[in-house]
Formats: structure tokens, sequence, C-alpha cells
């Protein structure tokens, strides 16, 4: 494994926290962790908006451990693999260069998983119309319908006036599929059809290009299809400590119940 896949440490962790903190995850934050999170996803500093959510439960966040971690999930972020991780997410985030020191270098990474998204959602979106657009489709469903209609058994004389009412029910409602069915073929085999057609052929064009610019993206940075599909959260508790510490506590001082703490006056020679 590549030393840059394995520093990408925190990213399948990014920010469920933060996007869901409470004033009641303030008592017991991980101040650092929070920041971490946040630089893994090219986050700018959330400390103004922690602030005011931990002020119902009168805490303050530690701002320099948050600051201290994200600066170090800045350094994975600011990686061609991090950004491609960050954009890649359900809800993908946009490469901001203000992040990585004004670097615009990884600015195409992020826009060709965005392009890529875009098509494809249209595609989706143009395929879905064009399939219920679709003459065979339409056909082979006014056939079963038909038959499904032509099966039907008229209640005999002897039958209630129950059976009586479900047989008009079900006559009636296959009968008016059928004509919907046929209203529908008639506008498939039109103009309206051939316009969905055409728009599903050019989104899946458009789409197959934007998954051509992205793989020519991914091999200019050489990313790989290994790379992009394997997974990265923390292997190490420590990977997420060595580069800020947590301060080291006071040493507390000890003072007799009931007296007040002894104080020195200054010598004045």
């Amino acid at each position: 494994m590549s030393k840059e896949l394995f520093s990408l440490v925190g990213a399948a962790l990014v920010l469920a926290g933060c996007e869901t903190f409470t004033a009641t995850d303030c008592k017991n934050a991980d101040w650092r962790k929070l920041g971490l999170e946040d630089g893994y996803s090219g986050k700018s500093s959330q400390v103004r908006r922690l602030t005011g959510i931990c002020r119902e439960v009168e805490i303050v966040p530690d701002d320099n451990l948050y600051e201290c971690g994200r600066a170090e999930g800045l350094e994975t972020y600011c990686t061609p693999l991090g950004v491609y991780k960050a954009a890649n997410r359900r809800q993908g985030i946009r490469y901001n260069p203000d992040r990585c020191g004004g670097n615009t270098e990884f600015q195409e990474i992020s826009e060709a998983i965005f392009n890529e998204k875009a098509a494809q959602r249209r595609w989706e979106l143009a395929a879905g119309e064009a399939s219920e657009l679709n003459p065979s489709s339409i056909k082979s469903e006014i056939k079963s319908t038909k038959s499904a209609l032509a099966s039907l058994s008229e209640p005999g004389s002897d039958s209630t006036r129950q059976e009586r009412m479900n047989y008009s029910w079900e006559r009636g409602r296959l009968e008016s599929k059928i004509s919907s069915l046929e209203s529908r073929l008639e506008e498939a085999e039109g103009p309206a059809g051939q316009r969905a057609r055409t728009e599903a052929e050019r989104a899946e064009r458009e789409r197959l290009q934007a998954r051509w610019e992205r793989d020519d993206m991914w091999a200019k940075f050489g990313l790989d299809f290994r790379t992009r599909n394997s997974s990265y959260p923390p292997k190490r508790r420590d990977a997420m400590t060595r580069a800020c510490p947590a301060p080291e506590p006071a040493e507390p001082t000890l003072a007799v119940p009931g007296e007040p703490e002894e104080t020195f006056e200054p010598l004045i020679p």
C-alpha cells in the first residue's frame, strides 16, 4: 500500500460527526479529531459554529486543538487522492484552492468528478423518460392487459352481488388501463417519443465523454481503479496524534480544606 493512500486515514469517518454535532456532544468532544475530519473534507474552519453550539452548555471549544487537527487533515486533503475522495462522496465537496495554499493544480480533479456526476444524473433522467415512452414496452403491456381482460370470467346467474361488483370493478380498471396505454403509445410513436429517445442518446454520449475525461485526469495524476475504490479508515489511533499531541495537564496544587491558600510576598531588597 502506498504511503499516500495510507495517509488518507480519516476520510471514511468524514464529517458524520461535525455535521450532526449538538450541544450534548460538547461535553466529551474530541476537538482535535473534529478538526482533523474537517481538514480531510477540505472544509473551512468550523470553530465559530462549534462555539455557538457549545455556548448553550457553557463550554468553549479548544480552538488550538481543533485548528491543529484541521491543519493535519488538510495535508491529506491537498493531494490528488484526497481531493478525489472529498469530491466523490455522495454530497461531494468541491476543491477550494484557498485550503491548499492557493494551489490550483488539483482543481481539474474535483471538476472532473462533479462533471461526471452531473452527466450521470442527466442521463438517468433522460433514460427514465425515454423508457416511459418506449413503444415496444408499451405494446407488450397493452397485450398483457388485454389478455388479463379476456381471461375474466363473467359472473353467472347464481353469483352474489359482491361477486358481480368485483367483476365490474376489475373489468373497468383493465379497460381504463388499456385506454391509457394506447394514448401513451400514440405519444411514444410521435414527436414526443422521438425527442425523448434523442435526448437519452445525447445524454449517454455526454456521460461517456465525462467518464473518458475523468479517466484522463486520473491517469495524469497517477490514480488508478484500485486506488480509487480502496477504503482508508484510520488503522492506528496514534496516526491522528503524532503532529499535535494534546497539551500536558498542569500539576495539581494541594490545599488544606477550610484554610486559605498560602501566598508569598516578593522580597524587596
